[in-house]
């Protein structure tokens, strides 16, 4: 086989593994990041307003179930962000906009993701 015929391999897709105990070393060693890495617990507003996620239901939830972890203002909490990703499959007919009123609230296809349009119109003010 010479070099003009031969089939090369090209990857489709590419895992990147980026270390994550050197990365949070490295934003606790700096007084500045290190400060707001700890805002959550030393300087938020507890005002019930949300301003961040630790302002939500979620994380006070967590906060009751693990005591231990909420006594160290360095504990960090991760998110995990899927732009793009349906882990429910990607049938149409079936995603609704609102566990409560399921199928009130559709959904469309717009940019090729499900979107949610106005879906908060006929909801009343106060709903979750």
């Amino acid at each position: 086989m010479t070099s003009q015929n031969r089939m090369t391999k090209i990857p489709q897709k590419v895992m990147r593994y980026l270390p994550l105990k050197p990365r949070l070393q490295q934003l606790y060693m700096s007084t500045h990041t290190a400060t707001i890495m700890r805002w959550h617990k030393e300087k938020r507003v507890d005002d019930d307003v949300m301003r961040h996620p630790a302002d939500g239901e979620a994380w006070k939830e967590f906060d009751r179930t693990f005591p231990e972890f909420d006594v160290d203002p360095r504990n960090v909490r991760f998110g995990l962000a899927t732009d793009g990703f349906n882990p429910y499959g990607v049938e149409h007919k079936g995603l609704y906009g609102c566990p409560v009123y399921k199928e009130d609230v559709t959904s469309g296809w717009h940019a090729e993701k499900v979107c949610y349009l106005a879906h908060r119109r006929w909801l009343p003010w106060d709903h979750e």
